[in-house]
């Protein structure tokens, strides 16, 4: 049995991880993507390829939302900023901003706000505590309220 289908074996654990990184709707093409680097990259399967799977899905899933357009609306507070004309934001700049937020704060933010994931169910599916997913949430949004708004 060669290291592909060793590792396929595992496929539908592989899809919930890059769901987990906050990809939902393109996992299975992200997953097909690792298949793909996996065979280019002639790993030696006497070697610990779990961590090379895990690494790969993860830069996958980054480059994918590095590459994603988002359109995010922050409703809290931001009604009183007026330097945009009717206080929309402009998607560019929120992108920018979102790229330059850390990976963490990024990817609640992401998850929370934009795929409206509630909380309760992100601490269910990673076990990281709701306390610190909101504290890292509200500290993004207040970055990106700094950035967007002065």
């Amino acid at each position: 049995m060669n290291l592909l289908e060793k590792i396929s074996k595992r496929h539908k654990e592989w899809i919930e991880i890059v769901e987990l990184f906050g990809v939902k709707s393109n996992a299975e093409d992200l997953v097909q993507e690792m298949y793909l680097q996996i065979h280019k990259a002639n790993i030696d399967e006497e070697k610990n390829y779990n961590g090379y799977v895990y690494i790969c899905l993860r830069n996958l899933a980054y480059t994918y939302h590095k590459n994603k357009k988002y359109n995010l609306e922050i409703q809290e507070d931001l009604t009183e900023c007026n330097n945009y004309a009717d206080n929309r934001l402009n998607w560019l700049d929120l992108q920018k901003v979102m790229h330059e937020l850390p990976l963490f704060e990024r990817q609640i933010i992401e998850l929370h706000k934009i795929d409206k994931i509630p909380l309760l169910e992100i601490q269910r599916k990673t076990g990281i505590c709701r306390v610190k997913m909101t504290k890292a949430r509200d500290k993004g949004i207040d970055k990106l309220k700094k950035k967007l708004y002065g």
